[in-house]
């Protein structure tokens, strides 16, 4: 096919480490360029055009254009229908019968005299180019013009392709389940230590999970969204009865991928020597995915596990970077926390007072370099300046609450202000400096 322009390869899967691409003609992939075959970016227009007249051929030699294969599948069933509505629409007024059902299935026997070799090479065209076919967003982009292009013949009231639709979604969704499952496998067989060396910063297997995630997901929920701005139920009824058992089949499977890929994404995070490390890691790398979903519009079962685990790794990163720099604070008040809450009676006389006084001092001293240092390992550690601002607000609220309930402690401790009560920080001097830093909140 002199203008279709390859997308993906064997080779072009989610996980694939160097060192496997070294066969017997020592291929190598270039991994910088890999992220566009998982991206759907300017490729999803081409369903906003899927009943659009076809490309005119001398056009396209004369431009020298090169398209993905969903492009040339889009024009080749576009000149088909256009070609099969008239073949149609003349076999029934050539031939009037007085039954109007009689009409209809001689029409469409006669349709498929004229058009079964057409209707063959197209599908054996299809089928030889599925062979080799490694691309899911442009499988997944051919199921939707299919679906697409099934609804206009239905509004043209034109069933003569109905069968040959069929068939081509027939073709079409083995294919894509095939190819998935590589990725899936690709995942699922990956050995974390060949992945090359972590940082903080997202890994690149994850950014590649993010781009064919959210392409699949935008993809599978663009029925949905068409269907709800069209309004036109009756015009959608049969096509969707052949879409829905294979869209759940789609979000069933990515359910699955989500499940492989942070069983891989924890097996990464061992790598890391220390709590924080690992904290930031797994941050960094759930909020990369969340921001693809955000930006191709996802919202679904994926996207509410991925914002539950970084919640739950965001309150982790915040005891971890609070125990930093207030340590004897901090445990000091879940040691006395009965006595913060008034669970216990007589607990003051538990209190070591002398320890709170030694707390207060160094409170007093640190404090606000403890804040300043804390801002600057955030802006360091995470990559979506967003993300950190968050983390960082929710890093002062919980200092704040924490000193809130130590100072409530020294209260109770206390029948009287204590010798060193000028030293003890008021929590408006701490609300002071925490609305220094957010501003850009």
């Amino acid at each position: 096919m002199k203008f279709h322009e390859e997308v993906a390869a064997r080779t072009d899967v989610i996980v694939l480490d160097e060192q496997s691409l070294k066969g017997i003609f020592s291929y190598r992939v270039n991994l910088s360029k890999r992220n566009d075959t998982f991206s759907v970016t300017e490729r999803e227009k081409i369903l906003e055009t899927a009943s659009a007249p076809p490309l005119i051929l001398h056009v396209a030699q004369q431009e020298g254009l090169k398209l993905p294969y969903e492009a040339v599948f889009r024009n080749v069933q576009q000149h088909l229908m256009d070609s099969a509505t008239s073949e149609y629409l003349f076999l029934i007024e050539f031939f009037k019968p007085t039954n109007q059902q009689e009409n209809v299935f001689r029409s469409r026997d006669l349709f498929m005299r004229v058009f079964a070799k057409t209707l063959s090479l197209c599908l054996e065209n299809m089928e030889n180019y599925l062979f080799t076919c490694y691309d899911a967003i442009g499988l997944l982009l051919m199921i939707r013009l299919t679906y697409a292009q099934r609804l206009v013949m239905e509004k043209r009231r034109i069933p003569c392709l109905d069968a040959y639709f069929d068939r081509v979604a027939l073709l079409l969704w083995p294919r894509f389940k095939a190819v998935f499952d590589l990725n899936l496998m690709s995942v699922k067989n990956a050995k974390a230590k060949k992945l090359g060396p972590i940082d903080l910063h997202p890994h690149f297997v994850i950014r590649r999970y993010a781009e064919f995630a959210s392409s699949i997901l935008s993809l599978s929920l663009y029925t949905q969204q068409s269907q709800s701005r069209s309004g036109d139920d009756s015009a959608i009824s049969n096509a969707q009865m052949h879409e829905n058992g294979a869209g759940d089949m789609v979000l069933s499977n990515l359910s699955v991928m989500r499940d492989e890929i942070l069983s891989l994404l924890s097996r990464l995070s061992e790598q890391h020597t220390n709590a924080k490390d690992k904290c930031v890691f797994l941050i960094n790398n759930y909020d990369l995915v969340l921001t693809h979903f955000e930006e191709r519009r996802v919202i679904s079962e994926e996207t509410s596990k991925f914002e539950e685990m970084l919640a739950a790794q965001r309150e982790k990163f915040v005891e971890e970077e609070l125990m930093t720099y207030y340590a004897k604070l901090i445990q000091f008040v879940r040691q006395h926390e009965q006595v913060t809450l008034g669970k216990s009676t007589g607990s003051s006389q538990q209190v070591d007072t002398t320890q709170i006084e030694k707390i207060v001092r160094e409170f007093a001293v640190t404090w606000k370099a403890g804040i300043e240092k804390m801002n600057g390992n955030v802006m360091t550690y995470f990559s979506n300046f967003r993300n950190g601002m968050e983390i960082l607000k929710q890093v002062l609220t919980q200092l704040l609450l924490y000193y809130t309930r130590f100072v409530e402690i020294v209260k109770r401790s206390y029948q009287r202000p204590p010798p060193f009560n000028s030293e003890i920080v008021t929590t408006q001097e701490i609300l002071y400096e925490i609305k220094k830093y957010s501003r850009s909140f």
